[in-house]
C-alpha cells in the first residue's frame, strides 16, 4: 500500500520552463508546462522574470493559459535574464527553476560618411585578397557627364585611395576585378568616338597601366570576366549591330582571351541564335561547377495585353551555349538584383515582387539547383516602417551559412520621397530572424548598397543622398556588431 508521505509527493503541482528561445534580438519565446493532477485550486499559471537570479511575480510577470506558451516583445536588448514559472494555489505560490537567457542587438561601432559635393552612386563593392574593400562609383559631374570612381577601404572605413577616370565625358562604370598585380576596371564609354567597353589596367594603388579596347561590332554587352589565374583572363563580349523587338541582329558572343598586359591572345565567336541574343545586360557570375556562367536579368513578357516582367536565368556554357533556361515570376512584376553562387553549389537570387498577394514590391529571395534550374526554397521580405505605403527594395546578399542570409537595402515611402536604409537576417524557411532600419531622422535618407558579413561583423555601403534629386550624395561606410 502507498504511505501517506507517497501520495502527498504524487499530488504536489510542479511547473517548469520546457523551452526558451530568442527571437528577433530581444523578443523571447517561453513554453511552460505543469503537472497539477489531485489539485483543484489552481488560480493561476504565468512567468516572471527580471535581471536578478530569482524572478518573484512582484518582478515582471505575465499569466498564461493552456497552451501556457507566449513571447515578450522587446524585453531589452544586449542583457541577460532570468526566467522562473509558477502557479499559485489558494495563498501559496510555487515556482520553477530558474533559467537565463541573453538577449542580442546591433551596435552601431564605426559610421562614415564621405561626400565630395558631387552626385555618385555605388555600382559595386567587393573584397580584397588583403581584406580591404573596392568601390566601383559613378561621379557625376555639369551637362550630364559621368565617370568612374574607386575607393579602396581598409576595414576601419579609412580610405586608402581614391582615385577618378574620368578620361571621357561620358563614361559608366561596369564592374572591377581585383587581378595579379592590381585591378581590372571595365566601362562603358557612349561618347560617338570610343563608343564600347574600355578594359583598364590599374596597379595595387589605382593607377592606370594600360588601357585597351575589345571587339568588332558597334554595340556590346559585358558578359563576364574570368581570371584563369595562369597570367590569362577571358572577357567574354555580346557584340551585335543592332536591337528590333528586343532582339539583337546579327549577335555573337565571343570569348576573348588577353594576357595580364592586355595583348590579345586569341578570340573565339560563337552564335548567339540559340537564345543568348535576346534580354537586357545580364548579372552573371561564374559557375564555380564548371567554366560556365550563369546569367539572370529581368525581361517581359505579354499575357493577354498584359506587360508582366519576369526574371529570367540561364546557365550558359564555356563555349556559350545555353544549356537551360527558366523564368521566375508571378502575377505581378519581378525584378532580379543580384545572382550568387551559394555554399551548396547551388545559385541564389535576390530580387523584388508585387507577386505572392504583395500590395507593394518586397524583397523576394530564392535559391534554384544549379543543373535544373528548380527552385529549392524562397522567402519573402517586407519591411513595415511605412506601413502599406512601404516600397521594400532590396541591394545586396550575403550568404553568411546556408542557413543564414544577410540582405540591405533601402524602404521608401510611396507617397514622400523618403527612403531608410535597412539590413534584414533571413532563413531558407522563410524566417526574418531580425531586421534593422536605420532611424532616418538620425541617418538621413540611405540605400544599403552593399552588405558583407565575417562572424559578427557586418559591413555595409550605402548611398546617402539629400533633399532633391540633384543634391551631393554621401558614400558611407558603416560597420556594424551583431550580438
Amino acid at each position: 500500500s502507498c504511505s501517506k508521505s507517497n501520495v502527498e509527493n504524487a499530488a504536489k503541482p510542479e511547473v517548469n520552463i520546457d523551452s526558451i528561445s530568442v527571437e528577433q534580438f530581444d523578443d523571447i519565446r517561453v513554453l511552460v508546462s505543469m503537472n497539477a493532477k489531485g489539485s483543484n485550486e489552481i488560480k493561476k499559471v504565468g512567468i516572471c522574470w527580471s535581471k536578478s537570479p530569482m524572478p518573484t511575480i512582484t518582478d515582471s510577470s505575465r499569466s498564461l493559459s493552456s497552451p501556457y506558451s507566449t513571447v515578450i516583445n522587446k524585453i531589452g536588448e544586449n542583457a541577460t535574464y532570468y526566467f522562473r514559472a509558477y502557479i499559485q494555489i489558494a495563498d501559496k505560490t510555487i515556482y520553477s527553476e530558474s533559467k537565463s537567457i541573453s538577449t542580442g542587438g546591433l551596435n552601431v561601432l564605426i559610421d562614415k560618411e564621405y561626400n565630395n559635393g558631387r552626385s555618385r552612386n555605388i555600382i559595386d563593392v567587393k573584397e580584397t585578397a588583403d581584406g580591404s574593400f573596392i568601390a566601383l562609383i559613378t561621379s557625376s559631374g555639369i551637362y550630364s557627364t559621368y565617370w568612374p570612381e574607386l575607393i579602396l577601404f581598409n576595414k576601419s572605413g579609412d580610405v586608402v585611395w581614391n582615385k577618378e577616370y574620368a578620361q571621357y565625358s561620358s563614361q559608366s562604370p561596369v564592374a572591377v576585378l581585383e587581378i595579379e598585380g592590381g585591378f581590372l576596371l571595365a566601362t562603358t564609354d557612349w561618347t560617338a568616338v570610343n563608343f564600347g567597353h574600355i578594359f583598364t589596367k590599374l596597379d595595387n594603388n589605382g593607377n592606370v597601366l594600360w588601357e585597351k579596347k575589345y571587339g568588332t561590332k558597334r554595340n556590346k554587352d559585358l558578359m563576364r570576366i574570368l581570371d584563369n589565374k595562369n597570367n590569362s583572363l577571358i572577357i567574354t563580349l555580346r557584340e551585335y549591330d543592332d536591337m528590333k523587338n528586343g532582339i539583337r541582329e546579327n549577335c555573337v558572343i565571343t570569348n576573348y582571351l588577353i594576357d595580364l598586359n592586355g595583348n590579345l591572345l586569341s578570340s573565339t565567336a560563337y552564335s548567339a541564335d540559340n537564345g543568348l541574343a535576346e534580354g537586357s545586360p545580364p548579372y552573371t557570375f561564374n559557375d564555380s561547377n564548371d567554366l560556365g556562367y550563369a546569367a539572370a536579368y529581368s525581361w517581359f513578357n505579354v499575357n493577354q495585353s498584359v506587360v508582366l516582367y519576369d526574371i529570367t536565368v540561364k546557365k550558359i556554357s564555356f563555349d556559350n551555349r545555353l544549356l537551360w533556361e527558366k523564368k521566375y515570376g508571378g502575377a505581378a512584376d519581378e525584378f532580379v538584383v543580384q545572382l550568387t553562387s551559394s555554399a551548396n553549389k547551388n545559385w541564389n537570387l535576390l530580387g523584388y515582387s508585387s507577386s505572392f498577394g504583395l500590395t507593394k514590391p518586397s524583397a523576394w529571395l530564392f535559391q534554384v539547383d544549379a543543373q535544373t534550374g528548380v527552385i529549392v526554397w524562397q522567402a519573402v521580405y517586407s519591411n513595415l516602417k511605412y506601413g502599406t505605403s512601404g516600397v521594400t527594395h532590396p541591394r545586396s546578399l550575403y550568404e553568411k551559412s546556408s542557413d543564414s542570409y544577410y540582405i540591405s537595402g533601402n524602404v521608401a515611402n510611396y507617397y514622400v520621397t523618403t527612403s531608410s536604409a535597412f539590413i534584414a537576417k533571413l532563413r531558407p524557411s522563410g524566417q526574418t530572424s531580425w531586421e534593422y532600419t536605420f532611424d532616418n531622422a538620425k541617418y538621413g535618407n540611405r540605400a544599403g548598397v552593399k552588405i558583407f558579413v565575417y562572424g559578427h561583423d557586418i559591413y555595409l555601403f550605402s548611398i546617402k543622398t539629400g533633399p532633391t534629386p540633384n543634391s551631393p550624395s554621401g558614400i558611407v561606410f558603416t560597420k556594424i556588431q551583431e550580438i
